[in-house]
C-alpha cells in the first residue's frame, strides 16, 4: 500500500499547488490571459482530485480482492488439513481391529464435514467473484467521471502581450 499511498498524496499535493489560491499567476497578473487561467484551473484541480479518487479506487479493490484470496486459501488450507488430520487418525484408529469402527465413523464424519467445508469455499468464491464484479464498476465509474479531455486554456487569449498585464 506504500506506493498506491505516494500516488494518491502526491495527486493530492499537486491539486492543492495548483488551486487558485496558490498560484501566483492569479495574483501577479491580470487580463484575458488571466481570466483564462482562472477559468481553467479549477476543472483541472477536479480532473486530478478525479485522478486521485480513481487511484484510491483502484487501491480498495485491489486490497479487497487480496482479502479475498487469502480467505479462499485458508478455507482451502484448513479443509485439507482437516481432511488429512481425520485419516491419519482412523488409519490409526484401524490398526487394532477394535478400532475399525471408530475408524469408519471418523471418515464419514470427515467426509461430510470435508463436503460442507467444500460446499462454504465455493459460496466464498462466488461472494468474491461478485465483490469483484462490483469493484470492476466502482472503477469504471471513476474512470466515467475523469471525461474524455483534460481542460485546457484558451491559447488565444494568450498569444499577444496585451493579454497579459502586471498587476502592480
Amino acid at each position: 500500500m506504500v506506493g498506491s499511498d505516494r500516488i494518491g498524496n502526491g495527486i493530492g499535493e499537486i491539486a492543492g499547488s495548483v488551486s487558485l489560491d496558490k498560484l501566483k499567476t492569479n495574483i501577479e497578473w491580470a487580463g484575458k490571459a488571466a481570466e483564462t487561467y482562472k477559468a481553467t484551473v479549477p476543472a483541472q484541480v477536479a480532473g486530478l482530485n478525479s485522478l486521485k479518487d480513481l487511484g484510491l479506487q483502484i487501491r480498495n479493490s485491489l486490497v479487497n480482492l487480496a482479502n479475498g484470496l487469502d480467505s479462499f486459501w485458508t478455507q482451502i488450507i484448513g479443509t485439507f488439513a482437516g481432511l488429512l488430520i481425520a485419516i491419519v487418525a482412523a488409519i490409526l484408529s484401524a490398526i487394532s481391529v477394535v478400532g475399525i469402527p471408530a475408524a469408519i465413523a471418523i471418515l464419514v464424519g470427515t467426509i461430510g464435514a470435508g463436503i460442507a467445508s467444500i460446499f462454504t469455499t465455493i459460496s466464498a468464491v462466488d461472494s468474491l467473484t461478485n465483490s469483484i464484479a462490483v469493484e470492476q464498476a466502482a472503477i469504471l465509474d471513476k474512470v466515467n467521471s475523469l471525461g474524455s479531455a483534460w481542460p485546457r486554456t484558451n491559447t488565444e487569449s494568450m498569444s499577444h502581450s496585451s493579454d497579459w498585464k502586471r498587476n502592480s
